[in-house]
């Protein structure tokens, strides 16, 4: 009987000491000659597959440690996050989480295969973008106001195009029919690539979209741009704030998560690096030639953001009551 007690007593003993050693390398940080995968949700080629290429080089010099980049797209990005959701939390996955999949996506989704807050831990926002409200070559007018003007004039010029359905383009285009007090109707596309053109054709006589993609398009005429301050690229150009709408403010971003329980010395490990390599000279001057700017933060900066944008375009989803089943 004493036998088999000690016999019993040395199998949990083992089982405990295995099980705090499994621990312990989950608790660790990221060591020498680890893969981190940063999953992309979004096709490769694109300015954040681009942007984040480039962190992943400075992550592999800062931190020592093999560097793969993911790209899983489909559904709006909801392949990929969900992914991450999934992946084991010892933060040799993460994710790059974008406004449209954590914020205005959740929010107007009917189908969504994750919680935004519950599933990820933040580890550092990355970057961040403004958008402009555009008018196709032959409108009529020279500023926002006669926009204004001009849209109450016929349905026919009263319909602003965005790059998807349920983005920050589409909720910004419903605070702008509310701002201008006229009735806009927004016409979601597959991407910049086919709004643009059909914005430089004059097939539709409006278009809310990053200031990079505007800027790219010829003949199109800037009305206002969404940020705090003018934009570098579009100094002529006024803020909507400057023109009496601050609530027409907003900026879209992406930044990085983890699973959830991923242990605190790993979140804290990759946030360091991730703020460090936003410093890089290379990528700080390829995010200024897209009108990009670096949004690095740490974890409870990057919370908080997601807590206050999840608020304030939830309010606009709500008082819409815009819902969307795809």
């Amino acid at each position: 009987m004493f036998s088999r007690d000690r016999r019993k007593i040395l199998r949990n003993s083992i089982g405990l000491a295995a099980a705090l050693s499994a621990s312990g390398r989950a608790a660790a940080q990221l060591g020498h000659d680890d893969r981190l995968t940063i999953v992309v949700p979004f096709p490769a080629g694109g300015i954040t597959d681009i942007i984040t290429r480039l962190v992943g080089q400075r992550l592999n010099k800062s931190l020592g440690v093999n560097v793969v980049i993911d790209n899983r797209p489909g559904a709006g990005g909801r392949i990929g996050t969900a992914y991450v959701k999934r992946a084991a939390p010892d933060g040799r996955t993460i994710l790059l989480g974008g406004t449209v999949t954590l914020i205005t996506g959740p929010l107007v989704w009917k189908e969504v295969p994750y919680n935004p807050v519950t599933d990820f831990a933040p580890i550092s926002n990355g970057f961040e973008f403004e958008l402009a409200l555009a008018v196709a070559p032959g409108v009529p007018v020279k500023d926002l106001a006669e926009y204004q003007k001009w849209v109450a004039m016929s349905p026919r010029n009263a319909i602003v195009g965005s790059p998807s359905s349920g983005g920050l383009g589409h909720l910004l285009t419903l605070q702008l029919a509310r701002s201008l007090k006229a009735n806009i109707e927004h016409l979601a596309y597959k991407g910049s690539a086919p709004l643009q053109n059909d914005l430089m054709g004059a097939q539709v006589p409006a278009g809310m979209d990053t200031i990079d993609a505007q800027l790219r398009s010829r003949g199109i005429k800037v009305m206002a741009t969404t940020g705090q301050r003018r934009s570098p690229a579009l100094p002529g150009v006024p803020t909507f704030a400057e023109l009496g709408y601050p609530e027409m403010q907003g900026a879209g971003w992406f930044g990085y998560l983890a699973p959830q329980q991923t242990p605190a010395p790993i979140i804290r490990q990759l946030s360091n690096a991730i703020q460090e390599a936003m410093t890089d000279p290379e990528i700080a001057a390829r995010m200024r030639a897209l009108s990009y700017a670096s949004a690095a933060s740490t974890p409870e900066d990057f919370a908080a953001r997601i807590k206050s944008d999840r608020e304030r375009w939830g309010a606009i989803v709500s008082s819409s009551g815009l819902s969307i089943d795809e």
